[in-house]
Formats: C-alpha cells, sequence, structure tokens
C-alpha cells in the first residue's frame, strides 16, 4: 500500500477489521468453513493493494499500462489480486504453502472472487442478486458459489462500511476520498480528459453531496 489519502493501508485494515466483525457478528461464521472465512479476511487485507489513488475509468482512459495489460475490465480489481498472489510468493509471505493444493487452489478462487466484487461497476448487480436469493428464500449454504456469494456481500459491504462508522470518523474518510477525487479531477482537466461532476468537491456543498 502507498501513502494515499484514502486507498492506503489504514483503508485495508478498516476494511479488514469491519469484515471480520460482519463474519463473526452473524451466522456468516456459522455458514462458512474455517478455510472459506480464511479467504475472505486474506481477500480484505490485498484488496486496494497497490492502489493507484485514481479510478478504473481514468486508466481506462488515459490508456495506461495497466488498462493495457487488463483489456479495461476491471482493471483495478485484477491489479489488486495479481499483486497480491505475487506477493504470496515472497519467501516469507507463502500463506498457502502448506495447505492441500485443493484447499490452495479454493481458497485463491474465493479471494479473487471477493477482490473483483469490490468494483463498483458491479454494486447494483449484486444488489439485484441479493434481493433476488432473498425473494427465493435466502442463500443455499450447501453450494459453494452461494458461499462464494456471501463472501463477495461481506467484503463488499465491508468496503462501503464508513458511512455507519461514527460521524467524525465518516467525514474524515469522506475528506480524504474527496482529495483523491480532486487530485484525479486536475490531472484529467490537464489531459484533457472527461471528468465526472460527483468527483468536483470545490466548496462545504459538494463535499457533502460526495
Amino acid at each position: 500500500y502507498h501513502d494515499r489519502p484514502f486507498h492506503n493501508l489504514q483503508h485495508s485494515t478498516c476494511v479488514t477489521h469491519f469484515t471480520f466483525k460482519l463474519i463473526t457478528g452473524t451466522e456468516a461464521a456459522e455458514k462458512l468453513t474455517k478455510y472459506q472465512q480464511f479467504a475472505i479476511l486474506v481477500a480484505a487485507v490485498v484488496h486496494d493493494v497497490d492502489h493507484p489513488g485514481n479510478t478504473n475509468l481514468f486508466e481506462v482512459n488515459s490508456g495506461s499500462e495497466l488498462a493495457l495489460r487488463y483489456n479495461d475490465a476491471a482493471v483495478l480489481e485484477n491489479h489488486h489480486c495479481s499483486t497480491a498472489f505475487r506477493l504470496m510468493r515472497k519467501p516469507n509471505m507463502q500463506v498457502l504453502s502448506t495447505l492441500p493444493t485443493e484447499t490452495a487452489g479454493d481458497i485463491r478462487k474465493m479471494i479473487i472472487s471477493c477482490v473483483m466484487a469490490t468494483d463498483m461497476a458491479v454494486h447494483f448487480k449484486l444488489i439485484d442478486e441479493t434481493k433476488q436469493k432473498a425473494a427465493d428464500g435466502g442463500i443455499n449454504f450447501e453450494l459453494v458459489e452461494e458461499r462464494t456469494f456471501l463472501g463477495k456481500i461481506l467484503l463488499h459491504a465491508a468496503d462501503l462500511s464508513n458511512p455507519v462508522r461514527p460521524f467524525h470518523m465518516t467525514r474524515e474518510w469522506a475528506r480524504r476520498i474527496s482529495l483523491e477525487f480532486n487530485d484525479q479531477v486536475i490531472r484529467e482537466q490537464a489531459l484533457g480528459m472527461p471528468v465526472l461532476g460527483f468527483m468536483m468537491t470545490p466548496n462545504e456543498k459538494a463535499f457533502c453531496k460526495n
């Protein structure tokens, strides 16, 4: 993690802690295996690793190396996953090396699925899927893919949890994301790229909306 205003190690720590609280404070802990819980928590730790401090849209519109590498698709989320597993190859970071191959493979799949679900482009799809599952009687925890879906929801909820924290914390995190957004807008304007209006917070009113 880098010294960004928002997407930094502190954000990762907050999201991991909130994910842990969601797992242990609900029935999720009873529905998920210990390996699945571990996978979700690792996903929380790495979900924004090596974040450049800008959005997927910026990467695509600027034709960045990352956008070229990942064919404009979920650029940052793919990069976070790839970076995390490359880091886990280092001698002192091989957290999956002592596990059976199949178990390690299952954990890897779940980590990737959960991190990819933090892409805001799939936010409304996840909401619609959640509503549909609720209407159909809930999640079928006998199925691995359904438990993976729960992991996606838990991490995505934790990633967006700042508004439900004590107000002084909510306000500080809002200030930090605004700093990143405003910096991106400045770079976009300098490069003649499209600018999203909600990312500009020139005054207190705009900041509060954000």
